[in-house]
């Protein structure tokens, strides 16, 4: 995972890290979160901190915002129930844990793109 890695934040960081910084890093933190083998839920501290801020430099729809959050809150519970039964009941549920995995990358994914798209409307509409 770490060439994957270093294409996404390198994008990024080129990207980003010189007209917004706020919205780098949490675009950087993000992907690193999404991309790491080892997944807990004590990343989502690292880049949740940086929303509120994020928050006033992108041009996001309320209902757009609303669905992701949606879908991402839903996504990571199917993940936490499926890790719950597989770590500490003992049950066989990697097919859950897979799908579950799966949708809660492409939330991940979703999200990363939602900002960067709402970050140019927004930089577009300051300079205009």
């Amino acid at each position: 995972m770490l060439l994957p890695q270093v294409l996404a934040i390198g994008t990024v960081v080129l990207r980003w890290s010189r007209d917004e910084p706020v919205v780098a890093s949490f675009l950087s933190i993000l992907l690193f979160v999404a991309l790491n083998r080892v997944f807990t839920v004590q990343y989502f501290v690292w880049f949740l901190s940086l929303a509120p801020a994020v928050a006033t430099r992108i041009d996001l729809k309320l209902h757009h915002a609303v669905f992701l959050a949606l879908f991402w809150f839903c996504s990571l519970g199917a993940w936490l129930h499926a890790a719950f039964r597989l770590e500490f009941l003992g049950e066989s549920v990697h097919g859950s844990i897979g799908l579950a995995s799966i949708a809660l990358l492409v939330s991940f994914f979703a999200i990363a793109a939602a900002v960067s798209r709402a970050c140019h409307v927004h930089r577009a509409k300051k300079l205009a």
